[in-house]
């Protein structure tokens, strides 16, 4: 039980589910807000002075220790994910409050073209305390690399002919391992389908809602008696705003043999704004996805969110990203560092005492929902996402 469970009737002020929905649950289980204060509270901290030379900078913020007395320093370079080179920082001599210089020697790099190279630095107890055993980080940073080389355009020559069919409302575009339809009447890509497998139930829709954290329904709570006099007040416009989309015209266009462009335009009914959505198919199953957005003249509400939501096939059970992880992120919570992390959808789900928003990731590059064969989807940022799967509806 939580505030309100007997309170409310006797009229009692309480918290409700505040009193044990912080940075740690009430069974213990910490929540993403946690990792973000031990990154805000870290005690040593590091900056770039030249990362050409590898050249970093450590100021010790404790008020009485030494930086050797407590912690060792290591450092990394990855490549997209993968380690290419590491090793231990010399000793972490700094007094309270001083800093110091650091050359760490970088590996030679012959950059590979869309590659991302990353400087991570790592601060652990050097041995064990009442409170934490020898190598528990206490510190961190990440630097990306000023290193890169052009991403290769597509080259289309090399992809097998794509066929275009006309079925009714339904137009399906096809390869030799797959193939996508689209209903041309609810604008939709309404199956995407690899050597049999279904893979995506119902491809992307205009979504600008997001489930509301228990501060959201405060503050909307709070601008209730605001809404008849000031219509912009009134967020929960966007709930339905994606649903109430009005496709007006469907156009398939042959861009050549390897490739096709369905384009659905319409209007969003319940905020007055058009909408349009692009797919750019290729023959190897490729999709690239563009949408637009134009406001109406009316004045409405801020947007809580612009995506599509898309619906995958059951069994795509794990997911694997390159972005910011391991724990949930946020555009105002991206303290967390750019790797690739595996996990399951179950797992990334955050069991708040009152379920709200969770789990979502920013800064990513690409994301994977794959099967237990390794058989799935793989979306690509252009250039960067923001992710969240869940076996739940937002409503």
């Amino acid at each position: 039980a939580y505030g309100g469970w007997w309170e409310d009737k006797a009229g009692l002020f309480n918290d409700n589910s505040f009193c044990q929905n912080g940075l740690v649950s009430a069974d213990r289980e910490p929540h993403g807000g946690l990792w973000a204060i031990k990154y805000a509270y870290r005690n040593l901290h590091a900056t770039a002075v030249d990362l050409d030379a590898g050249r970093i900078r450590v100021k010790n913020w404790f008020d009485f220790i030494n930086a050797r007395d407590l912690a060792q320093g290591r450092w990394e370079v990855t490549a997209d994910g993968r380690t290419i080179g590491g090793g231990a920082l010399p000793e972490l001599d700094i007094a309270p409050h001083q800093e110091k210089d650091f050359t760490i020697p970088l590996p030679s790099i012959k950059a590979e073209p869309g590659v991302e190279y990353w400087l991570n630095l790592s601060f652990a107890l050097k041995s064990d305390t009442t409170w934490a055993k020898k190598g528990h980080e206490i510190s961190w940073e990440q630097f990306k690399l000023p290193v890169e080389a052009a991403r290769r355009t597509l080259d289309t020559a090399g992809m097998p002919p794509l066929v275009v069919s006309n079925e009714g409302n339904r137009v399906r575009l096809s390869g030799p391992d797959f193939a996508v339809v689209f209903d041309k009447n609810f604008g939709t890509l309404a199956e995407y389908s690899y050597r049999g497998n279904t893979l995506l139930e119902r491809g992307p829709m205009p979504d600008f809602w997001r489930a509301m954290t228990e501060n959201d329904i405060g503050g909307w709570r709070n601008a209730q008696p605001r809404l008849a006099k000031n219509p912009s007040q009134d967020l929960p416009v966007w709930r339905a705003a994606g649903e109430s989309w009005s496709p007006r015209d469907a156009d398939v266009a042959r861009i050549n043999d390897r490739m096709a462009r369905v384009t659905f335009r319409g209007e969003l009914t319940a905020v007055g704004a058009a909408y349009s959505i692009s797919y750019t198919v290729y023959g190897s199953g490729d999709v690239i996805v563009e949408a637009s957005y134009q406001p109406g003249k009316a004045s409405e509400a801020m947007m809580p969110r612009f995506g599509t939501e898309l619906v995958v096939a059951p069994g795509l059970e794990n997911i694997t990203w390159y972005g910011r992880g391991p724990v949930p992120t946020y555009i105002d919570r991206n303290f967390e560092r750019v790797g690739v992390y595996k996990s399951t959808v179950d797992r990334e789900w955050n069991e708040f005492a009152k379920p709200e928003e969770n789990s979502n990731k920013v800064d990513v590059r690409w994301v994977a929902l794959t099967n237990q064969k390794g058989v799935g989807l793989l979306a690509v940022g252009a250039p960067l996402l923001s992710v969240s799967a869940y076996h739940y509806a937002k409503d």
